[in-house]
């Protein structure tokens, strides 16, 4: 999302926007319903709706795509990491990430891990906004307000939440250019 906000600007912020909208509608509809039924996953709702060869299904699929995909690229990118800044080898990095979250997860328990979920989210925010100061002051030459004021002037488009139909033109990988907006209404050709 940060190179899509850096091409496109703040529209690509709609999506958390919507985020948020959605979530509001599931507290206020559908949570009093699941808490009333006792229905606190998506297995547990499949098996109240359907049966348990569905949830079954569902519960296999998920940690399939879970280990294969989620797992595997962050133990990736993290060894990456380590091995960018400390030179320590892509294959330990991967066995070492591994066997910490496994351990940390396992002796610290769920409770542990809700923990690391909001000193993260603590650090992103603070993190985001010291960057966002940071790199506003250097844009403005020691003035975080002076900064933004330059980017408004220099760059208005990325300041629009809603594009219009030909305000963002990609490549089309033909050598021409296409509406980013409007193409996923167009038919395949």
């Amino acid at each position: 999302m940060s190179g899509s906000g850096f091409a496109m600007g703040l529209a690509i912020a709609s999506y958390e926007w919507m985020a948020a909208a959605t979530l509001l509608v599931v507290a206020v509809f559908f949570l009093p319903v699941y808490i009333k039924k006792g229905i606190y996953t998506m297995p547990g709702f499949l098996l109240d709706r359907y049966d348990a060869r569905v949830r079954t299904t569902m519960a296999i699929f998920w940690l399939l795509l879970y280990v294969f995909v989620n797992l595997t690229s962050v133990l990736y990118l993290g060894a990456l990491t380590l091995n960018t800044i400390l030179d320590v080898p892509l294959p330990y990095g991967i066995l070492g990430l591994a066997l910490f979250a496994m351990l940390y997860s396992i002796y610290g328990g769920l409770k542990a891990v809700a923990w690391t979920d909001v000193v993260q989210v603590f650090f992103l925010v603070a993190g985001g906004l010291a960057t966002t100061y940071i790199s506003l002051s250097l844009v403005g030459e020691g003035s975080a307000w002076e900064g933004l004021s330059l980017l408004r002037q220099e760059v208005p488009g990325h300041f629009s939440m809603i594009l219009s139909k030909g305000e963002m033109l990609i490549p089309d990988g033909k050598g021409g250019m296409k509406d980013a907006t409007w193409t996923f209404l167009e038919s395949p050709s």
